[in-house]
């Protein structure tokens, strides 16, 4: 694998990319998380169907919006697709915009024809690799970075450099790709000049040879400390598989570093396979940076509208972020911050998570793509199959960020350490974190099956508290005694605004914090009993109401609680409860 600078292959000309300038400049990337029908024979990998009219479709989109970066994953864009582009000039990417497509399989002697075919003039067709002195393999793994740059006269020239995977996949099913694979030798890296931002891609199993090492030693100071968009096309049924994960995770160590990683959707099909793709391809965008904190108000509602359009948000300690793109999404346009923006003041160069500006489907009848307003994110189809019926969570009145903190707080799935009452802030919350598995656990967020352990058993017990427990007076402590036949589901509290150290409400206002750990120890329900009482400062506690129910026996419910105070606070209380409406106020 050798790493190839832009600079040492077009030597006369200028490029001018506005993705790789350093500002603080918003990017749009369109991505294509193409849905097909994948198949593969003794000479081809790509699209079993016909699909170069909605590539077509997508490049005209692509142009209408202007993105700077457009990307198709692995074996996806047809070769008929880039030639009509290269007949039609009008509709390639504007100066100054790039476009990195996964293309299916070429063989030598075509991708040498249309080399010779379309080079000259107003086009340059460049791969490096001698091709024709490959492996026993019969087909190339490419992809095509499609962009204008000026020659030492002065003329545009539209340059179609083409890359080659290294590196045949290890974790199908089938060993077809090893056998016929040719392997490409060079990953190549784009630069505006020796300042510029850096942009390089890896094709889908060449991540499992990758080491950015390997830049530094053939380019010395040309890695580490420099800023990276690196772009992983993908047409991979295993996504999360250990060899990807390090690959990511090597990149995430290091400062001004981007991936943008792109999957065939896994609402796809195989034509070799009912069960090829997972449930969750895992289409994101992976960004590190201290400046996403999620406590401010506009920083929520960019989660919650971008939740609606089909980017889900998860957090790995203490600052990578990952956006996730859903399946149901084919196309989407996006607004991300450069991962550097050069020498100016820090107060300036504040980083911000993706804006999901659009989102289409293709529609095939009328072979062009569809704007949606939002998509479906599973949850309550989730809930029906595994019989959940609490009202906060089947209603849409309760929005996602709170149907979260909801669930962690009455299962007991929340952090506050010395004293910080602020548990419900997103980066804290236990269902946002991920581990080095990437298994996502977000409650709101279903389609990663890897989770569904995660949020079953805790949705349950969510259950258990809202239909079992405070539907049985007899289980309720002295603590809550005027609770008893006197009290709804645990909701939280409005006024003018959530109150998120309580959830649940009396019918008469009185206020409680109550949780359900399910089948556990009473050691555990003290503990989790102590944490909740470190919700409220050390002056009120005595007066508050927790309640921990757990069941050491499987149909045995037992609870602890806070005492009740020989002395009670008859100071009045003002809250009300979201669930009431405002003539029962």
């Amino acid at each position: 694998m050798t790493y190839t600078f832009i600079d040492d292959i077009l030597v006369d000309y200028t490029i001018d990319l506005e993705i790789l300038q350093p500002n603080t400049t918003p990017y749009r990337t369109s991505l294509l998380q193409h849905k097909g029908v994948f198949h593969f024979s003794e000479a081809f990998f790509g699209n079993q169907n016909d699909v170069t009219e909605k590539f077509i479709s997508f490049f005209h989109s692509v142009k209408e919006n202007n993105s700077n970066l457009a990307i198709t994953p692995e074996y996806s864009c047809p070769w008929n697709a880039i030639i009509h582009l290269l007949n039609n000039l009008d509709s390639a990417p504007a100066r100054g915009n790039l476009w990195v497509l996964g293309c299916e399989s070429v063989s030598v002697q075509r991708i040498q024809d249309i080399q010779e075919q379309y080079s000259g003039n107003n086009i340059e067709i460049i791969f490096n690799d001698n091709i024709a002195q490959g492996n026993a393999g019969v087909l190339l793994d490419p992809c095509c970075y499609i962009f204008k740059a000026d020659n030492l006269d002065g003329e545009e020239k539209l340059i179609v450099l083409v890359q080659f995977k290294t590196q045949h996949m290890g974790v199908w099913e089938s060993d077809l790709e090893q056998q016929k694979l040719i392997s490409g030798e060079n990953i190549y890296i784009l630069r505006n000049n020796a300042d510029s931002i850096n942009l390089l891609t890896i094709i889908c199993s060449d991540a499992l040879a990758f080491n950015g090492d390997e830049i530094t030693n053939q380019h010395p100071g040309r890695w580490e400390n420099l800023p990276y968009i690196i772009l992983s096309l993908q047409m991979n049924p295993k996504p999360t598989h250990q060899g990807f994960r390090n690959f990511r995770d090597g990149i995430l160590k290091l400062n001004k570093k981007d991936v943008i990683s792109l999957n065939w959707s896994s609402n796809s099909q195989a034509s070799f396979s009912d069960t090829f793709f997972n449930k969750f391809s895992k289409s994101n965008l992976l960004i590190r940076t201290e400046h996403i904190k999620n406590e401010a108000q506009d920083e929520q509602n960019l989660i919650k509208s971008n939740h609606s359009k089909g980017l889900y948000y998860t957090l790995l300690k203490p600052n990578r972020h990952t956006f996730y793109l859903s399946p149901e999404i084919e196309f989407a346009v996006l607004r991300l911050r450069k991962p550097y923006a050069g020498p100016v003041n820090p107060a300036l160069d504040r980083r911000r998570g993706p804006t999901m500006d659009l989102i289409f489907e293709y529609d095939n009848e009328h072979n062009n793509f569809v704007v949606l307003e939002n998509v479906d994110d599973g949850l309550q189809s989730f809930l029906q199959s595994i019989g959940i019926a609490s009202e906060s969570l089947v209603d849409d009145a309760l929005d996602i960020l709170d149907k979260e903190r909801l669930i962690n707080l009455s299962v007991g799935e929340i952090e506050v350490k010395n004293g910080n009452t602020q548990w419900q802030i997103i980066n804290k919350l236990t269902s946002f974190l991920m581990e080095d598995s990437e298994i996502i656990r977000r409650y709101t967020v279903t389609f990663d099956e890897d989770g569904n352990e995660f949020r079953t058993t805790r949705l349950i017990k969510f259950e258990e508290l809202n239909l079992n427990i405070l539907n049985q007076p007899e289980l309720f402590p002295d603590i809550i005694a005027n609770f008893r036949n006197n009290c709804g589901e645990v909701m939280f509290l409005n006024d003018n605004g959530y109150n998120y150290q309580y959830n649940l409400v009396s019918d008469d206002n009185q206020l409680a914090t109550v949780a359900h750990i399910g089948n556990s120890s009473k050691g555990n329900a003290k503990n989790l009993l102590n944490k909740l009482s470190e919700l409220f400062p050390k002056e009120y506690r005595r007066n508050n109401r927790i309640v921990v129910w757990y069941k050491p026996n499987v149909n045995d419910y037992k609870s602890v609680a806070t005492p009740v105070p020989k002395i009670s606070n008859t100071e009045p209380n003002n809250f009300t409860s979201i669930t009431k409406t405002d003539d029962q106020r």
